[in-house]
């Protein structure tokens, strides 16, 4: 059965892990012992020979051989070849193992949308299920050694349940030795019948426990896909070997040459070769690793329980399709019904890990606070580059307000587009009824329509953001010579009354006419070069009496005249 250790290593200490190399089942100790006993048998072999049994021209010449047996180890690369070994078997192993088939989704679909309380109804779900398993067991029988020896014959997965002797003599009459599509074949014929019958209510429900059941089969027929071509048995031969003959040359090569004249004398004598036995421990893991994987169908220490996952697909299957069919609990109102701010409750013991509360749920940078000193410069880009320095406008600022005790509003130029002028009325009449307070508050309040000041006080922070959507430059061309430059604000202050709204009937706001701008002018860019004419769209530049009033704004949005 497979070791889990998740438990030992819930919480990481120093000395974690040091507990888990005690363990003996699934450990490394295991996996080369026999290996390892056998090269250190032979290399106490070679040592006794060398120190005790040879002439001095003997031991001359055997440390020659050492010498030049330790220089070529590098010959092997170890290091290269049984890195991509272990992540091509990492990979294969990873992606059979999401795809191993477990039942849940299937059962939950059948569940769902195979209805009926009745005997007929139950005996669908159940029998749906059944057929899965029973798909995944005739699978499994090929690929796995341990599902094998549970169901040796068809006879035996009658006995345990999964299939009926009426449909094991079915099962035989197919002449064909591929025989894991049968029992899905089955399952989908009982998915069409219940729709036939009533049981499943709609064709898109019938897909969903089609896919369901799809993506099931589909799954396991990766498994034995990928036990059919396995990695080629040159790559394992090649690595195989390269380990194994490096160890072997490894017999001769970290033997502990003791002559004094020797160049390759060892300066500590410890007889026994601690660290070559180290690194036989390491590489010889390491390839016994692979070895495990390549197959996690198999009977090794962490192979895959394939039985204990045929019987939890089994029982957790009959019950979601039987037992908790159609049996959700009443509908009642929860416990935090009433709260309109849940506080978290932890358990006693619990409060000092789980007690970050808002602190573990924010973003990284969310409790980094800029306060700048001075007014924030805003710069704006016109088609993609940077303002000019040269331009007329790169430190132009200006001001929504008449009041100088107010925060002026920096903006760097810009010029509008046809959509947004759509909008200028609507904001410019929101700005224009609303009075700042000369006291320094940076409050506003707003007229009412019986010319009172309401209690109401308005931070300027939102002000300011309803005044940035109006801010902008428009550059004409009057017939008179020389450029003038024109922004917004200067119109609002120009055309824009005082705010007085009569009592009784509250007229249409003051508008801005920009007929005379728009028609004697054109649009330039961020350094004054012009806009082509397609980029801001066709102007209608008729008189206004011949424009056809059908495409004509109303007059109190106090835009240029053009057809939309």
């Amino acid at each position: 059965m497979t070791l889990n250790y998740h438990k030992e290593i819930m919480t990481s200490h120093p000395w974690t892990f040091f507990k888990l190399l005690f363990n003996w089942k699934a450990s490394v100790w295991k996996s080369v012992s026999v290996e390892l006993l056998v090269w250190l048998i032979i290399y106490g072999i070679i040592t006794v020979i060398y120190r005790t049994a040879l002439a001095d021209w003997q031991m001359r010449s055997f440390e020659n051989v050492v010498l030049f047996f330790e220089s070529r180890l590098s010959y092997f690369p170890l290091d290269l070849m049984l890195g991509f070994y272990i992540k091509l078997n990492v990979e294969r192993w990873n992606y059979r193992y999401l795809r191993i088939g477990y039942i849940d989704n299937p059962c939950l679909m059948v569940a769902e949308y195979v209805r009926g309380h009745n005997e007929i109804g139950r005996q669908f779900r159940r029998t749906i299920i059944r057929y899965c398993s029973l798909g995944q067991i005739i699978i499994f029988r090929d690929i796995s050694m341990r599902c094998r020896k549970r169901f040796p014959t068809l006879d035996s997965i009658v006995k345990q349940g999964f299939m009926t002797e009426a449909e094991k003599i079915e099962f035989e009459k197919y002449n064909i030795h591929y025989k894991q599509w049968i029992c899905f074949n089955w399952a989908y014929a009982l998915v069409y019948e219940a729709r036939k019958r009533g049981l499943i209510k709609s064709d898109i429900f019938t897909k969903e426990v089609v896919d369901q059941l799809k993506v099931f089969r589909s799954d396991l027929e990766w498994c034995n896909n990928y036990d059919w071509t396995p990695i080629p048995l040159l790559y394992s031969h090649v690595v195989c070997l390269a380990v194994h003959f490096y160890f072997a040359v490894a017999l001769i090569a970290r033997q502990h040459v003791i002559s004094e004249d020797a160049p390759n004398k060892i300066q500590i004598d410890i007889y026994f070769p601690l660290m070559p036995a180290l690194q036989f421990i390491f590489y010889m893991g390491w390839m016994k690793i692979a070895e495990m994987m390549i197959n996690p169908f198999g009977e090794d220490d962490d192979d895959w329980e394939v039985n204990a996952l045929i019987d939890r697909n089994i029982n957790m299957g009959m019950a979601i399709v039987d037992g908790g069919f159609d049996r959700p609990p009443e509908l009642r109102k929860d416990p935090f019904w009433d709260c309109d701010v849940w506080e978290p409750l932890y358990a006693e013991d619990s409060t000092k890990d789980n007690g970050d509360g808002e602190r573990g749920m924010r973003g990284s940078a969310s409790q980094a606070n800029f306060h700048p000193k001075g007014e924030v410069r805003m710069v704006s880009l016109a088609n993609g580059r940077k303002i000019s320095d040269a331009h007329q406008l790169r430190d132009h600022a200006v001001s929504a307000w008449d009041d100088n005790l107010d925060r002026p509003i920096r903006k760097g130029p810009s010029v509008l587009s046809m959509d947004g002028l759509r909008n200028i009325r609507s904001n410019i009449q929101k700005t224009a009824h609303y009075e700042f307070k000369p006291d320094g508050n940076g409050v506003a309040s707003r007229k009412a329509e019986n010319g009172k000041v309401t209690g109401k006080m308005i931070p300027r922070s939102k002000i300011d953001a309803r005044a940035e959507t109006v801010v902008g430059e428009i550059v004409a061309e009057p017939n008179g010579p020389g450029i003038m430059v024109m922004t917004l604000e200067q119109a609002m202050k120009q055309h824009l009354p005082p705010p007085s709204v009569p009592k009784e009937v509250a007229p249409p706001p003051p508008s801005i006419d920009f007929d005379e701008i728009f028609r004697a002018g054109r649009f330039l860019d961020a350094d004054g070069a012009p806009l082509p004419r397609e980029e801001m769209g066709e102007l209608n530049t008729a008189p206004l009496d011949q424009v056809d009033e059908s495409k004509k704004l109303p007059k109190s949005y106090g835009l240029p005249r053009f057809p939309l």
